[in-house]
């Protein structure tokens, strides 16, 4: 009788403990391991120190396949991730209020192609362009509007291999230009010209290698200029007050 009772309580001993170390860690009953001790087969796993569900997802020896769904500490959607192959997957984020907060595609693990960005109220902000990894091409910044309204460039400016190079623009919510330059290897070169929403010019000079050279010229709102500074590498030559911009 005693031996019975001992081997009974052992049996339910060892079932909730086994149970407790299934629930603590991140492997559930249904994760497995094959021989070589990858994983296969559908899989759940938790947040560490948690019950709540981290990601969920299948394995084919060790490589994630199909539809992955991940999950932020209180619960709510983080992303969804779906692996076309071994080296292909796209994936969609979301806030943890639960709007969109963008989408792209991953090639060996790196960003690749387009990627959108959405604030935490639902409202696309802006357009990158990767290549492996690198943002590469047209990049695009958007003013914050509702989904129904036709959306408002703020900012538009091109990239190679992670640097900004060639032409730069800003906009105002209306459309017109607010200032527009251009960059060499990530430093701004060239004339820049700085507007006044009413369309007339509020400075505009030269750069080189991101600081202001040469002659600068700034205007009284009317198209008239009010002011000549010159520069040699960022330092006027002369004191004067100058409206200060930055991008």
């Amino acid at each position: 009788m005693i031996a019975r009772f001992l081997n009974f309580f052992l049996t339910i001993f060892l079932f909730f403990n086994f149970g407790s170390i299934f629930s603590q860690n991140t492997d559930l009953p249904l994760n497995k391991l094959n021989k070589k001790g990858e994983k296969i087969g559908k899989w759940k796993v938790l947040h560490e120190n948690s019950n709540q569900l981290r990601y969920s997802g299948q394995f084919e020896n060790n490589i994630p396949t199909g539809n992955f769904i991940y999950y932020y500490p209180s619960g709510n959607l983080s992303a969804k991730m779906k692996y076309k192959n071994d080296s292909v997957s796209y994936v969609s984020h979301y806030h943890d209020n639960g709007n969109f907060m963008g989408a792209g595609k991953f090639i060996n693990k790196l960003k690749d192609s387009l990627w959108t960005i959405y604030n935490r109220q639902g409202q696309l902000i802006g357009k990158s362009f990767y290549d492996h990894g690198i943002l590469n091409g047209v990049q695009e910044v958007f003013y914050a509007v509702d989904y129904h309204e036709d959306l408002k460039l703020a900012e538009r400016y091109y990239v190679e291999n992670g640097l900004k190079s060639g032409e730069w623009v800003q906009f105002f919510m209306d459309g017109t230009t607010k200032a527009s330059g251009g960059y060499k290897e990530g430093s701004k070169t060239g004339e820049f010209i700085y507007y006044l929403q009413n369309g007339t010019i509020d400075e505009k000079g030269r750069y080189v290698n991101n600081l202001k050279e040469g002659k600068w010229l700034y205007y009284n709102g009317e198209n008239n200029i009010y002011s000549e500074i010159n520069y040699i590498k960022g330092e006027p030559i002369k004191d004067n007050e100058t409206p200060n911009h930055e991008e």
